[in-house]
């Protein structure tokens, strides 16, 4: 048996021994990946040193903000992904049930991204090429290919903009910043976050058509409601002083 089929076996297999949840997405049939993506390419191809030549010449010209941005994004859960989109009220305390959504859509992606992991194996940069010196920690996973900071902001965006449409312009915009700031902390060649991203889309397209994706999304814009309306409301301004 293939290392690929192995997996979809071991994915099938973990699934039913974890049993159906009433905010599961992803049915066994639907949790198999290993054919979502390529296999990274060879260090000594044309793709493969520019992928190294990338990391080498944004090392060189990375200044202290763009350092303090990947050490931001290194920290980023769906709680700080959504604020730079929604603002402050954007948490757990305000928003319980977009919260077990959000833990949900986190476990079972990062089951796909760890899977594919352990398939391809492919070292970090620093790992690769000693000098790529990360501006953020190293992950506890030696694996690169695929991101899974990628992998689950793009899946945060592409559930939160299914449930308002009006902000995928937004939400997108921090799907870039994800793979930018993975590149740019010296943690993910930038065909790691390509990867990250593609694998993102495809697990939402197969979380969107769940039959439990409809429920979930209208209890997002239910508890959303209030705060975005609030947050929409213009501030009033402060009186100016009689002369």
């Amino acid at each position: 048996m293939s290392r690929l089929s192995l997996l979809s076996c071991l994915l099938v297999l973990c699934s039913l021994v974890h049993g159906a949840s009433a905010d599961e997405f992803l049915a066994p049939a639907e949790q198999d990946f290993s054919r979502v993506l390529p296999p990274p390419s060879a260090d000594a191809s044309p793709a493969g040193l520019a992928d190294l030549d990338t990391l080498l010449h944004l090392q060189e010209e990375r200044t202290p903000a763009q350092s303090a941005r990947a050490v931001r994004i290194a920290a980023q859960g769906h709680w700080t992904f959504g604020q730079a989109v929604y603002g402050d009220w954007f948490t757990a305390q305000n928003l319980p049930r977009t919260a077990a959504i959000l833990d949900e859509l986190d476990r079972e992606e990062s089951h796909a991204v760890q899977g594919l992991k352990g398939v391809f194996h492919r070292p970090r940069p620093y790992d690769r090429d000693g000098r790529i010196v990360p501006a953020v920690s190293k992950p506890n996973d030696g694996a690169s290919y695929p991101s899974g900071h990628v992998t689950g902001a793009t899946v945060w965006a592409a559930i939160l903009g299914a449930a308002f449409p009006e902000d995928v312009p937004a939400l997108q915009a921090q799907v870039r910043e994800t793979m930018w700031g993975r590149q740019l902390g010296g943690v993910h060649f930038p065909s790691d976050t390509e990867a990250g991203a593609l694998l993102g889309r495809e697990i939402a397209r197969r979380m969107l058509a769940s039959p439990a994706m409809p429920k979930a999304l209208e209890d997002i814009r239910a508890e959303m409601a209030p705060f975005r309306r609030k947050a929409a409301v213009p501030a009033t301004p402060t009186p100016a002083p009689t002369p």
